[in-house]
């Protein structure tokens, strides 16, 4: 599972803005159509959305009976049904067309109230007036945009080519980028190893390297590497299941004591810094009496001396 606090790019206010969207729009809509059945929910493993499922996303469906799925690291185009349905190739389309552009009678709207506002944010954003107008008209014609666009058939075809629903192994395997290195033979054992592995991704959601390479070894899989790759390489996380949040607990535990190392390792940096500077200022102070000592040029050596030698011990 990725860990937000590995990425530098996201922010708080990233964060804050899923939580409320979630609370304030996402969760409420699914209520709202699902009347109590179950529902799912899938989106990528963008860390501020990953982030704010723990912070609040887990407490607004708890009893909702509401999933939740993180898709396969860099596959979303593959598995995402809003990413393989028409539907936005529908919405450009109504866009570049006349019938949106000449805005005849087929979407002569009046605008609604809540259009001054989005005016009067586009306008301190700095939109140009044309393109204040362009997003303006958009606005009033999307609700009857989507309504062509979102039809139950296509929503349906999303899911069908994605391979989600209705399941099919086959079809969601043969979308994974390291299966073209496999076998047919190989393929057909691997689709064992997935199939055995259900049960226990159902129970905790989450499937380890370890417990994919043990079922692989049972199988006696030749090039078990390559195998094991075309599993590892793309794997969707059950985020509301109790291994995800095992696993969560466990990350959030390894972040902990790698902020004590750090902190540690900072105080001995800081601790040496302090040594060298108080050594430094002891050698400045010691500097004149060190100078007492330097020996004397020829010219201030005594004319005559006794022993030839008490040159050599300034030497």
């Amino acid at each position: 599972m990725e860990d937000p606090t590995d990425d530098d790019s996201f922010t708080s206010n990233d964060v804050v803005f899923f939580e409320k969207l979630y609370a304030e729009v996402i969760i409420p809509a699914i209520l709202n159509v699902s009347n109590g059945k179950p529902a799912l929910l899938c989106y990528d493993g963008e860390f501020a959305q990953i982030e704010a499922t723990f912070t609040v996303l887990l407490q607004l469906i708890k009893d909702k009976n509401i999933e939740l799925l993180k898709l396969p690291a860099g596959s979303t185009m593959l598995y995402q049904p809003n990413d393989l349905m028409r539907a936005h190739c529908i919405i450009h389309r109504y866009v570049h067309s006349d019938v949106f552009v000449k805005n005849t009678s087929q979407f002569q709207e009046a605008e609604p109230i809540w259009m001054d506002i989005v005016k009067n944010t586009l306008k301190l954003q700095g939109i140009p007036v044309a393109s204040r107008n362009t997003f303006t008209k958009f606005f009033i014609h999307l609700p009857k945009i989507i309504g062509n666009a979102f039809t139950k058939r296509i929503i349906d075809s999303g899911w069908n080519h994605s391979g989600l629903y209705p399941l099919d192994v086959v079809l969601t395997l043969n979308k994974i980028t390291k299966w073209e290195y496999l076998t047919s033979d190989e393929g057909k054992t691997v689709l064992a190893a997935v199939r055995n592995l259900v049960p226990r991704a159902q129970l905790l959601g989450v499937v380890t390297d370890e417990e994919i390479s043990n079922e692989l070894r049972e199988l006696n899989i030749p090039r078990r590497e390559i195998s094991s790759i075309a599993i590892n390489a793309q794997r969707a996380l059950w985020l509301n299941q109790d291994g995800v949040l095992l696993l969560r607990l466990e990350q959030e535990e390894v972040r902990r004591l790698k902020q004590i190392e750090q902190q540690q390792a900072e105080q001995r940096r800081q601790q040496r810094e302090t040594a060298r500077r108080i050594a430094a200022e002891s050698a400045s102070e010691m500097s004149p009496e060190l100078d007492e000592l330097t020996p004397p040029d020829d010219e201030n050596f005594p004319i005559k001396c006794a022993r030839s030698s008490c040159r050599h011990m300034f030497e």
